[in-house]
């Protein structure tokens, strides 16, 4: 699948599940991507950081996520690290702040792999018009509101300030931190192209009833 395409796939459908092994009620992290997919999902994030992204877990992990996405037409993204992305096969990449060093804040390593989106995170508007510049595809905005799945949160955005962010970009904003069926609707209303989801899918009773109902706003 092209760049293109992808953008294409990842423009039409707002709801971007990211699953987190860490988060999935000691369910296998592969179970609780089928049944996501079988709920509609056409977005995955694969986000492991409990192990090194060059670990043997991590890469079988890595590949069966790819295996069953790609049974699905599903795009797989994969969290801060481009090599894990490109050994997998996925169709893209997130980045966090942290992940962005020099090679990749000059521009360089997004030419090299210019075949993947590119995902970048952003808590304030200078983020995102940086991220921007560097070329990336779409933006991760956020905490929006508190999570218990980002250590040593000290700050969220809340809607206004998510308001704020979109406001200076052009490209996808997919909001992040702490979303979940009562608030979702009202990002969406804040501005939100994606609403990015952990723990109201991946640790709900039933992910898929909970990946349908997301897929369907």
């Amino acid at each position: 699948m092209n760049k293109t395409e992808r953008k294409r796939i990842f423009n039409l459908n707002r709801f971007y599940p990211i699953i987190d092994p860490a988060h999935c009620l000691n369910r296998s992290a592969v179970s609780v991507l089928e049944a996501v997919l079988l709920g509609g999902a056409k977005i995955i994030q694969l986000r492991n950081k409990s192990v090194p992204s060059n670990s043997i877990v991590a890469i079988q992990l890595a590949h069966d996520f790819r295996a069953l996405t790609n049974r699905f037409q599903a795009l797989l993204i994969i969290n801060d690290s481009i090599e894990l992305a490109l050994a997998c096969d996925a169709d893209g990449v997130h980045l966090g702040q942290t992940d962005l060093g020099p090679e990749t804040r000059s521009g360089a390593r997004f030419e090299q792999d210019q075949n993947l989106l590119v995902g970048i995170s952003a808590f304030t508007p200078a983020e995102a018009l940086e991220a921007e510049a560097l070329g990336a595809d779409y933006l991760g905005i956020g905490p929006v509101f508190p999570t218990k799945t980002k250590d040593g949160l000290s700050a969220v955005l809340g809607l206004e300030g998510l308001k704020a962010i979109i406001k200076t970009t052009q490209l996808p904003c997919a909001a992040i931190g702490g979303i979940n069926s009562e608030n979702a609707k009202a990002v969406l209303a804040a501005g939100a192209s994606h609403l990015a989801i952990i723990t109201a899918v991946t640790a709900a009773s039933d992910p898929q009833e909970a990946a349908e109902y997301f897929q369907n706003l």
